[in-house]
């Protein structure tokens, strides 16, 4: 059967945690092994899981409990390709739990993955999963050498940031202290509350 690329399954630190074959006609079928159990993050995550459970029925039924549990999402810049009821059922933003996820850690991967085209489309099969896999485990080796510096890395940028955002804070909270006369500011969460109503109920009520 030809092959037409890989899928992978990646953490949100964007390790690659499997890798398996994209069949002829972009076939999903081996995809349904790498995702169970996991919030997952698809560009077309709106039309992918309406029968995924169907599939996992009929490939993997002892997965199916855990395929239910899953959380469909679509990657944040991809959600401006998207109608707008997609936004509020997959976006990472409406999800309860899902923090500061925005799905596109995938794409930092593939800038380096795709370089390997050419030079894999000559291999045969075993050469060609023999290279992807070597070129997988080189990535998530060098970010796990480098995990130390990067926290603290991190850590001098919050410290930093921290600094920003309080002097922000501070600017903010002295300028409210001003005696305000009449409605010179007014919140705009304060509008109409009674009959106001979250635009998410609304476009899903459509």
């Amino acid at each position: 059967m030809d092959i037409m690329g890989i899928v992978n399954l990646q953490c949100s630190h964007v390790f690659i945690k499997a890798s398996v074959d994209l069949q002829f006609g972009e076939s999903l079928d081996n995809k349904f092994v790498t995702s169970c159990n996991h919030l997952v993050s698809y560009d077309i995550a709106c039309t992918y899981w309406v029968h995924v459970v169907e599939h996992f029925e009929i490939n993997f039924p002892n997965l199916v409990p855990a395929v239910k549990k899953i959380c469909w999402l679509i990657p944040a810049v991809h959600m401006l390709n998207h109608k707008d009821n997609c936004i509020y059922i997959h976006a990472a933003v409406y999800t309860p739990l899902a923090g500061h996820f925005h799905g596109e850690m995938a794409e930092h991967y593939w800038a380096k993955c795709n370089q390997l085209g050419p030079q894999t489309q000559q291999m045969n099969n075993g050469h060609r999963q023999d290279t992807l896999i070597d070129h997988h485990n080189d990535w998530n080796w060098k970010k796990t050498a480098i995990m130390s510096s990067t926290l603290y890395n991190d850590i001098l940028n919050a410290k930093k940031l921290f600094i920003q955002k309080q002097a922000f804070f501070n600017g903010l909270s002295e300028i409210s202290c001003c005696v305000k006369n009449g409605k010179e500011i007014e919140c705009v969460y304060c509008h109409n509350q009674q009959n106001a109503i979250p635009i998410s109920q609304f476009h899903l009520k459509k």
